[in-house]
């Protein structure tokens, strides 16, 4: 993250997450972040953009999550950037979201639109 920093690249956390949740990630990098941002709706998308002074096509959301951080970006008039998880969700909900992501992902990549 110093990399990014170091090259100009401004970067905040955003996350549906409890602060105390998030903190607990967060502190471990010298990086602002939001909890409870009520991902995929473009509100905290937006105002994570205006934290770091820039306009919404200025950023680049990089997440895991089809559902929230990519749907969330694209209503936000954000470019986006999905990623592999880093570990696999044992969370119900989370552990169903991923399931009903699986065929979206696998007709995106036969579309090459990834």
């Amino acid at each position: 993250m110093q990399n990014m920093a170091e090259n100009g690249f401004s970067m905040i956390i955003l996350s549906n997450n409890s602060g105390t949740r998030v903190e607990s990630f967060a502190g471990q990098f010298p990086i602002r972040f939001m909890h409870r941002a009520k991902k995929p709706l473009p509100f905290g998308f937006r105002r994570a953009a205006r934290l770091l002074g820039v306009l919404p096509k200025q950023v680049a959301v990089i997440g895991d999550q089809l559902f929230t951080d990519i749907l969330g970006a694209g209503l936000s008039g954000m470019r986006s950037v999905l990623v592999e998880p880093v570990r696999i969700e044992t969370q119900r909900f989370l552990a169903f979201k991923r399931k009903m992501e699986k065929p979206i992902l696998r007709r995106l990549e036969r579309t090459k639109s990834l």
